[in-house]
């Protein structure tokens, strides 16, 4: 996307993409398990391949994450063995509220679902 004066400069990045979470220390077992969690949880959802897609959007030189969202390919038994996709829940940071990154996460991840064959896309 380019930038205008004024504007921060933010590229989409399809990935995954291991990022910390911020956690009240008090409510977390402790930072190893923590994170030791969260990389396996990251090794499993690299595990799924395009079954399961992380979407970022991040300022490019600070790496700060302005936008998320991730879709997961289901692939149905019945109704004629079809796949649908799932689309999590969208985060777009306040500070970039009314840049449609949203929407080109969305549209990204739709963009996706069709090109794996997805017949229906539903938000979750």
């Amino acid at each position: 996307m380019a930038s205008t004066s004024g504007e921060q400069n933010v590229s989409s990045i399809a990935t995954f993409r291991h990022t910390s979470a911020r956690r009240d220390p008090a409510s977390s077992p402790s930072k190893e398990t923590t994170k030791q969690r969260k990389t396996e949880r990251f090794e499993d959802i690299c595990s799924h391949g395009d079954d399961h897609i992380v979407c970022v959007i991040e300022e490019n030189l600070s790496q700060k994450i302005f936008a998320t969202s991730s879709i997961f390919i289901i692939k149905k038994l019945f109704r004629n063995c079809r796949k649908e996709g799932r689309i999590g829940d969208i985060l777009v940071d306040s500070s970039v509220w009314g840049k449609h990154l949203g929407q080109k996460i969305i549209g990204f991840l739709c963009e996706h679902a069709k090109s794996v064959g997805c017949e229906k896309i539903i938000p979750d």
